[in-house]
């Protein structure tokens, strides 16, 4: 069953008969009863269902109801007179989510079902009112008044309805609107409470003073900030009292005054500032106008916070950050000073020659280090300029005439002086007044005149040392004290210097390795050749023997047998010395030994040499020079002596004496021959080493090192002395007791030395 909403009208109701009209008096009284009823529902404990179902008795309503519709369509009950509670809670559905059954199940009204059992009746008449509640948000509704089509309808009703309808819409909007109140009320209670506490909570202290100057509101904080008391906050009651009390704890008590007349006298301003207390303590101010709607003033807002914490944080992170830039730069400057030190060690490495590797590292060192750089090494007794760099081209040429330079080592200051001393030196111009003779220790006139155009106003020096031993000296200049040289700086030039040392030591071990091949090399060929002439002579005279097989060997042929024999004995000997000596394994069979009878037995053994070579010896020995001593070492000391005579003396007289003192003996050889020059003399102790070159003297260049090395074995020592064209002398000084490190080898071991 459908019904067609419509609004009724006094005048013409579609479908209905209109009743009588209604009686005066009882339509006063159903208009002055339902107006009371509408007029209880601006009482909060008002019930609208109540003032329906007031409504539908007095009217004779079958059912009211009071629907509302969103614009999506959706419908919802609001309120109802006349259905039951288990009608109320049914659904109320649209056309379009209704089945095919729709039409038989519900009353429908409109697109909307009404599925309530309450409108079955076979016939209806239906009041529809327009309703709108102003603070629901303008949704529509509408009240719904169904009456049986068989009962008599008042048209005066209709207008009573109506009027009713207004009121009870004013009554539910002046209801809502006291609620809101009432909450808005609460809610800023509850505001001005929460606000209260935070003011109490917060750690700035806070006052709030009016238009006027009358104190309206502070918190506990402002007090512990300030050191004051409510009572003294009550007595002052204006900011004009209030503040020259607190500004007792103020460090400048002048400035704090000028900020508040600043302030009284412009009430619309706004200030910051921060105060530092007598107790040290800082405080941030922050003052401020407050303003209405209107943007008028009615008071002033002063903020305290106490900012000592933040200070000494804000303090912290500066130190804090100040060490990280410390830190980000030390290691900058390490990541610099180790790529410095890896570009010197790639430049000296790719140099076996010294003056080519101090090349390159003086220039590495001018372009981060100095203006200008030299490097000398230690030759003899002075320091010699080997690489010298400047920083400019137009000083290269300058700094270039340094090189070659020499510089004794006795000078008592700069170069010289940290070569002596082994430590670094660092001067600068506002710690002496003597920088221009410094740097290098020079003093003549011409040098002071170099250096002086050079510039000096600071140098550093450092010792190049490499296996405990100084090879000479790093020096670096400043010209205009551009270059301080911390610490830091410093030990990077020491490191650069530790490099530079050891790229010389090495050159110069690569050096002596290449003339211990060259003097091996040599050695070879005259070994080969010493041991191919005695073994050549043999051949030969073997040769000849068996030629004359059937004849006896003639005395002279078995001489040059025995001759040569020895020759390659001795050879031999000497080679397996050598090696001896080198390794520490030449051991000493100790015995008390008549040096004079050692010397003229080997004197009578080399008898026919020195007769063939035209040497004519002449003995001077002391009688019992006897001493604990290896005999067959020291025969071979005084055969080597005396052939090395024999061989360099030039066919003039050969002298040998033995001489004696208390606990000395002491072995004189003297020739007149060719004589040593004075730069050869310790050289021809070493291995390998004579004075003259091979071609012109046979030998392998071993019997100086062999005397050399049994002397010392025996305790003893051994001098030269000699000059050029007026022969040599040889002394050899042993003790005539035996020494308690001396090993005694056995007898059969001795014996397989010669």
């Amino acid at each position: 069953m459908s019904v067609r909403p419509a609004t009724p009208s006094p005048h013409a109701n579609p479908g209905v008969t209109p009743g009588p009209p209604a009686d005066a008096v009882s339509l006063a009284s159903v208009m002055q009863e339902l107006t009371r009823a509408a007029l209880d529902l601006f009482d909060e404990t008002g019930n609208l269902d109540d003032f329906l179902q007031h409504m539908a008795t007095r009217l004779g309503c079958l059912v009211v109801l009071w629907l509302e519709q969103s614009p999506e369509g959706a419908v919802r009950l609001l309120g109802s007179a006349g259905l039951s509670r288990t009608s109320r809670a049914l659904p109320l559905t649209t056309q379009t989510e209704a089945g095919p059954e729709r039409a038989q199940a519900v009353v429908h009204w409109g697109t909307v079902d009404l599925p309530y059992p309450e409108l079955t009746t076979s016939s209806l008449t239906v009041w529809q009112f327009p309703f709108q509640l102003v603070l629901e948000g303008g949704l529509p509704s509408e009240f719904l008044l169904f009456f049986e089509s068989s009962r008599p309808l008042f048209p005066q009703y209709f207008g009573l309805v109506k009027r009713l309808l207004r009121v009870a819409e004013k009554a539910l909007d002046h209801r809502r609107l006291d609620a809101r109140l009432r909450e808005s009320e609460h809610r800023l209670s509850e505001q001005m409470l929460l606000l209260e506490y935070e003011n109490e909570a917060t750690l700035d202290g806070i006052l709030i003073v009016s238009a006027d100057g009358r104190i309206v509101s502070h918190n506990r904080r402002l007090l512990e900030l300030w050191g004051l008391t409510p009572d003294e906050v009550r007595r002052g009651g204006s900011a004009r009292t209030l503040l020259p009390m607190a500004a007792q704890h103020v460090r400048e008590p002048a400035r704090f005054f000028g900020l508040v007349r600043k302030l009284l006298s412009a009430p619309e301003g706004t200030f910051a500032d921060a105060l530092t207390l007598r107790d040290g303590r800082g405080l941030e101010l922050f003052s401020a106008p407050l303003l209405d709607q209107e943007r008028r003033v009615f008071g002033r807002g002063w903020y305290f916070r106490d900012i000592t914490q933040r200070k000494q944080a804000e303090a912290e992170r500066a130190g804090l950050l100040a060490r990280e830039q410390a830190a980000r730069q030390a290691a900058e400057s390490a990541r610099q000073r180790s790529s410095f030190l890896a570009e010197a060690s790639r430049r000296l490495a790719g140099h076996l020659d010294a003056d080519k590797a101090l090349a390159q590292a003086t220039a590495l060192a001018v372009s981060f280090l100095s203006d200008w750089c030299v490097a000398l090494l230690v030759e003899d007794d002075a320091l010699c300029v080997r690489a010298a760099a400047h920083r400019s081209p137009e000083g290269v040429e300058q700094v270039g005439a340094l090189r070659q330079l020499r510089v004794p080592l006795d000078v008592p200051e700069g170069a010289p002086l940290v070569a002596h001393t082994g430590r670094s030196a660092l001067v600068r111009g506002e710690e002496t007044t003597v920088l221009p003779l410094a740097p290098l220790g020079l003093r003549e006139p011409a040098h002071l005149a170099l250096l002086s155009e050079l510039g000096v106003a600071a140098w550093l020096s450092v010792p190049l040392v490499a296996r405990g031993r100084t090879l000479g000296v790093l020096t670096l200049v400043s010209t205009l004290g551009t270059h301080r040289w911390s610490a830091e700086d410093v030990e990077l030039v020491e490191n650069l210097a530790a490099r530079m040392a050891l790229a010389v030591d090495n050159a110069r071990l690569y050096e002596e390795a290449q003339r211990a091949i060259r003097v091996r090399d040599e050695f070879l060929s005259v070994a080969a050749h010493e041991l191919f002439t005695p073994l050549t002579s043999l051949r030969l005279t073997v040769q000849g023997l068996q030629r004359g097989a059937e004849a006896p060997p003639s005395p002279a042929v078995l001489r040059i047998v025995d001759r040569q024999t020895q020759k390659l004995m001795r050879l031999v000997s000497e080679l397996l010395d050598t090696s001896q000596l080198r390794t520490g394994r030449l051991g000493l069979h100790l015995e008390d030994v008549d040096l004079g009878q050692v010397v003229r037995e080997v004197a009578e053994q080399l008898g026919p040499e020195l007769e063939r070579t035209g040497t004519s010896l002449t003995l001077d020995v002391a009688p019992d020079v006897v001493g604990r001593w290896d005999r067959l070492r020291l025969e071979q000391v005084v055969q080597n002596l005396l052939s090395n005579a024999a061989k360099y003396g030039e066919r003039k007289p050969v002298e040998l004496r033995v001489l004696a003192d208390a606990g000395l003996a002491r072995l004189v050889v003297m020739d007149h021959g060719m004589g040593i020059p004075p730069e050869d003399q310790e050289r021809i102790f070493a291995p390998f080493e004579r004075a003259i070159s091979s071609r012109h003297f046979g030998g392998l260049g071993l019997g100086l090192y062999i005397v050399q090395r049994i002397v010392q074995q025996l305790g003893g020592n051994i001098r030269l002395l000699s000059e050029p064209g007026q022969g040599s002398t040889f002394v050899v000084e042993l003790p005539r007791t035996s020494l308690p490190s001396s090993r005694e080898p056995p007898p059969e071991a001795a014996r397989q030395l010669h």
